[in-house]
């Protein structure tokens, strides 16, 4: 885990964000990948979701670049997440 990386994960306890417990995950790349899971979407999408995370960390004193988005969707009875990869 790099300096950024962990910079990352401390600053995402500390934003409004609240994702899964344990999906806070570091890559070899140096990205963060921030995981939220859902049982029914209610409107919302992977892009919002990044967008929450970004500005959630801006608030905080941390500013990332949001890399990519994604909602990884499985079918029931396995979980579906929305994903935000950030720099």
């Amino acid at each position: 885990m790099t300096k950024r990386q962990k910079e990352i994960k401390t600053k995402i306890n500390e934003a409004a964000v609240y994702p899964d417990e344990g999906q806070v995950i570091c890559h070899k790349d140096g990205t963060v990948s921030i995981k939220r899971s859902y049982f029914y979407r209610h409107g919302q999408s992977a892009q919002g979701w990044g967008d929450k995370v970004v500005q959630g960390l801006f608030d905080v004193g941390c500013s990332v670049i949001l890399e990519e988005t994604r909602d990884d969707y499985n079918n029931w009875p396995k979980t579906s997440y929305f994903v935000a990869v950030v720099r």
